[in-house]
């Protein structure tokens, strides 16, 4: 899947682990990720929160994409900080899967995430 995924390699994400249903990915913050206030720009912690989840869901069902995603703010990183996010299948229906994220900075929880996963049409 990897191999694939263009934005993955384009960041230099690195794949720590992967399992049917869970998954960890981490990044250093550049300053190229930075926003106006000198800190890691939320889309990079959602991104990777979302590489981490998409691994996990695809490990377990290949063929999974996201119905919804959502992730809430809890504390800045910064510059030189290696962030990582360990996204876990929390919920399973028929259809339709649950995956939590926690994302940190240097191991202190920056960011929560949760996102949906469905099987695409074929």
């Amino acid at each position: 899947m990897l191999s694939h995924d263009a934005v993955f390699q384009s960041l230099g994400f690195e794949l720590v682990h992967a399992e049917p249903g869970r998954a960890t990915v981490r990044t250093l913050v550049r300053p190229d990720m930075t926003n106006s206030h000198g800190l890691c720009h939320g889309g990079y912690l959602f991104l990777l929160a979302d590489e981490a989840f998409a691994l996990a869901g695809n490990a377990a069902r290949p063929g999974t994409v996201a119905a919804s995603a959502s992730i809430e703010f809890l504390a800045p990183a910064q510059v030189g900080q290696t962030i990582e996010a360990t996204a876990y299948e929390s919920l399973a229906a028929t259809r339709r899967w649950v995956f939590d994220a926690v994302v940190t900075a240097d191991g202190e929880v920056v960011a929560a995430f949760r996102g949906m996963s469905a099987r695409m049409r074929s």
